[in-house]
């Protein structure tokens, strides 16, 4: 399992992609300095701090009443899921380190692995990838799973799930996944000088015959999808018509059964360093549903 880290112990690490809007963005851990890259902050509502303040009233409550104070604190702990957090293709567990931070500092037990995306199948790299992460979850004593995924994440958890049963599975976040397919992976795979550098997985991400995504069928666990519409890339193959977030395609990211869906102004990259972002994946992990109407969202 990969050992929960506090911002100060990863002095600002930041992934870099050589080129955003690509398929297969290779990363850079780097010193960042900008708080741009980090628009969240320990400091204000979100300190523990003062997350302890909102839960004096009930531990007040439950002296008075004279049952033992840590009891309302443990049950708080002790019933929220163990979320398993997934990255996409070309990426590793950094990408998704402002993810695993956010939700750590609502109380949710956090399990963020990388896995190897290099010469495996998605069907191969799926059980590789969550067989690992569930038993960390099982070992912290949590019964109940909830996901969030980046990109091709999303698509390892629709395949999995064609195969294995999670129990206890509850809610799951998916950013920018691919559900049918991608029309600038397929781009890609038409070039005869890029598609022998195409790692495995991409040649799965398509839009044609072999498109795994598209082969997959509809969700039936609880899942919101978020879309990005902020497109930053300098080529977008196959998406210059379209709503994108300069590697998905808006409509792309939609699945059937899914219960809920929410288009930010945000690219597909760095996406999951974005606070709106984080905000919303939440949101719905509380609730069930999205904020349609937060304030400033660049929603669409």
């Amino acid at each position: 399992m990969c050992p929960s880290q506090h911002r100060s112990e990863l002095p600002a690490a930041y992934e870099l992609a050589t080129m955003p809007g690509t398929i297969c963005s290779m990363e850079i851990v780097c010193i960042m300095t900008n708080r741009s890259f980090f628009p969240f902050s320990r400091s204000g509502w979100r300190h523990p701090a003062y997350r302890l303040l909102r839960v004096i009233p009930a531990l007040v409550l439950s002296v008075a009443l004279g049952t033992a104070a840590p009891s309302v604190a443990d049950q708080t702990l002790s019933e929220s899921p163990c979320i398993i957090v997934l990255h996409g293709l070309g990426r590793s567990a950094v990408s998704m380190k402002a993810v695993q931070w956010r939700l750590e500092e609502e109380g949710y037990a956090v399990v963020n692995n990388s896995y190897s995306w290099l010469g495996n199948s998605i069907e191969e790299i799926a059980p590789l990838a969550i067989d690992e992460s569930l038993s960390d979850c099982r070992e912290l004593g949590k019964t109940r799973i909830g996901f969030v995924t980046h990109s091709m994440g999303g698509i390892l958890l629709r395949q999995y799930l064609q195969e294995e049963f999670i129990a206890g599975l509850q809610r799951v976040v998916m950013l920018a996944p691919p559900n049918q397919g991608s029309v600038m992976a397929e781009q890609l795979l038409d070039n005869e000088l890029l598609e022998p550098l195409l790692p495995k997985p991409a040649h799965q991400l398509g839009i044609g015959e072999n498109s795994l995504p598209r082969q997959l069928g509809p969700v039936n666990f609880e899942l919101g999808v978020i879309a990005g519409s902020d497109t930053r890339a300098l080529m977008s193959p196959g998406l210059e018509n379209l709503a994108n977030d300069g590697t998905v395609a808006v409509d792309e990211t939609r699945v059937e059964g899914m219960q809920d869906f929410i288009v930010l102004s945000v690219d597909h990259s760095f996406l999951m360093w974005r606070e709106v972002v984080l905000d919303q994946v939440v949101w719905f992990l509380r609730e069930g549903r999205f904020n349609q109407e937060p304030p400033n969202s660049g929603l669409q």
